[in-house]
């Protein structure tokens, strides 16, 4: 146990000070859909209630003994203040917490934006929508828990924590301010086909991090992060439909691709309203396969999925799993509340006439 926690040790170490070149990345989910207004201002809003509060828990390579973790809280407030001009405006507030392990490394954000949509058109099929955000990021790093080669006894190498490791090094704290922004394109084809298309830029506003206080020398500049998301809505009938879904994402080095979709049944329960079942399947090229599953009802559901890792990773030995591979995958579980305060009138999308 005592060389499995200073492997652990050592690859924090090495994150941290070996390269002036490292930068950190945000934290993402696979259960990008639900969670987009986050990562792009211009889908705030985009919801069928009127209010929306979708909680998330993300718990990485868990089996290692050494998990990454994320958790996020946010709310939606779809609005209509100036319903002459705009078809809809809307707000956020979000909360996350992203931390590895026992809390060595604690990234916590405090997220709020705004968003407008306007139609193009008079039979209100087009919609084009641009939003922004800002968030602050609270960075800590809790120097106290390393634990250096220095601290193990000779003789029988096992860790000491009563041994001073005679490090200078002290825990970290920081603060960032995020500037975001967004767009985003929804057509409704009929009453059964409707897709949307959006982009984002995270952190236009590029903040100075510092990776320790050994020296001025081992910080680095934040990445901007660009993504992109493609969503749609194909009923074949009323009570079966299917949701195909796709999302990038680059930080720096870091590049995702998501893909994938929902099979949703819809069935009428006797004096309890409609009841949902979903079954999604997607892949994030490269790394894993991701199968999910949804129950509930329109308004309030839960969805369950899993990231089965195929990469060459899955096959790292039991001794480097402290790295957070090694086939561990990820296990991601959300909770969406919506309400609607006002009733919702039934819309068609007419064809319209041409005109001479």
């Amino acid at each position: 146990m005592g060389m499995l926690r200073f492997l652990r040790t050592c690859f924090l170490v090495l994150l941290l000070f070996t390269s002036a070149s490292v930068r950190s990345q945000d934290f993402t989910f696979s259960q990008f859909a639900l969670n987009y207004h986050v990562f792009n201002p211009a889908s705030i809003g985009h919801i069928d209630s009127d209010v929306r509060v979708v909680a998330t828990y993300r718990n990485q390579w868990f089996a290692s003994g050494f998990p990454y973790q994320t958790f996020l809280a946010s709310g939606e407030w779809k609005i209509n203040p100036f319903p002459k001009k705009l078809k809809q405006a809307g707000v956020s507030l979000s909360l996350a917490d992203d931390q590895v392990g026992d809390g060595q490394w604690r990234n916590t954000w405090i997220n709020a934006g705004l968003s407008a949509t306007k139609e193009l058109d008079a039979a209100h099929r087009h919609h084009f929508s641009v939003g922004v955000s800002t968030a602050m990021l609270m960075r800590q790093f809790n120097a106290k828990n390393l634990v250096f080669e220095n601290q193990f006894e000779s003789s029988s190498f096992e860790f000491n924590p009563a041994i001073s490791s005679g490090e200078g090094l002290e825990a970290t704290k920081q603060t960032f301010f995020q500037v975001n922004s967004g767009i985003r394109y929804d057509f409704a084809v009929t009453d059964r086909l409707a897709f949307g298309v959006g982009a984002s830029a995270l952190w236009l506003y590029r903040p100075i991090e510092a990776l320790s206080n050994f020296s001025s020398d081992g910080v680095s500049r934040m990445n901007s992060r660009v993504t992109g998301l493609f969503t749609a809505r194909w009923k074949f009938t009323d009570d079966l439909w299917i949701d195909p879904q796709c999302f990038f994402s680059q930080q720096g080095k870091a590049r995702e691709f998501n893909f994938g979709g929902w099979l949703v049944f819809s069935s009428h329960l006797e004096n309890k309203g409609l009841w949902q079942t979903g079954f999604g399947l997607f892949c994030r090229l490269g790394d894993s396969m991701i199968p999910a599953i949804r129950l509930g009802n329109e308004r309030i559901y839960g969805q369950l999925s899993y990231d089965a890792t195929f990469s060459g990773v899955k096959n790292t030995d039991v001794d480097k799993k402290f790295i957070g591979m090694g086939g561990m995958g990820a296990l991601e579980f959300s909770l969406v509340y919506g309400l609607n305060l006002k009733a919702k009138p039934y819309r068609t999308y007419p064809v319209p006439c041409q005109t001479f």
